[in-house]
């Protein structure tokens, strides 16, 4: 009984933390900017379609499969253009205009309860949790479990693009790891 009472006073906590806080850049100047790092060349191996693309962090490695036709940036911690992440890698697909999912490490990441609807799906063979707000049709987070510390996918002004882009999107998602050894 006292584990049940912990662990519910441990996720209303976590719920109210991130109250009022915001996953939408401030101005267009925080969208990726483009060029992206890096795009996959379609003149690449049809036999090798994929692309694994990892990002080292303090807390551990973040690893995941692009297939052609997507970007990505690395984004080291510190860096000003995270929006949700203390390092990670953003994403977005070559014909995207604007918008980016942000895939990273959070050590201090929360939800609001206010709005909020969650949907559990495995990814990576895993239990992980697909949070919606207000009954939007476009998930703000995904946060995947499993792991001793917080690897999250968040959504940014992806409207333009998520209808085409969703099951693709999922299968990326798919294959994000965190390799979390070396965070103690």
């Amino acid at each position: 009984m006292k584990k049940l009472y912990v662990a519910a006073l441990l996720t209303i906590s976590l719920l109210l933390t991130a109250c009022g806080t915001s996953n939408t850049p401030e101005t267009e100047n925080d969208l990726i900017d483009p060029p992206i790092e890096k795009t996959l060349d379609s003149t690449e191996s049809q036999n090798d379609p994929l692309e694994e693309i990892t990002q080292s962090g303090p807390c551990g490695t973040i690893c995941l499969s692009l297939p052609k036709g997507w970007s990505y940036i690395m984004r080291n911690v510190d860096d000003e253009k995270l929006t949700t992440c203390d390092y990670g890698i953003q994403i977005r697909p070559d014909d995207a205009k604007s918008g980016y999912v942000e895939i990273g490490y959070s050590s201090t990441f929360g939800l609001c309860g206010t709005g909020l609807e969650t949907k559990y799906v495995t990814l990576s063979g895993k239990s992980a949790e697909v949070c919606y707000y207000d009954k939007s049709p476009i998930w703000s987070f995904v946060i995947f479990g499993d792991t001793n510390h917080t690897l999250i996918a968040s959504t940014i002004d992806t409207e333009s693009w998520w209808d085409t882009y969703e099951n693709e999107l999922m299968s990326i998602l798919d294959s994000v790891r965190l390799d979390n050894t070396s965070c103690s």
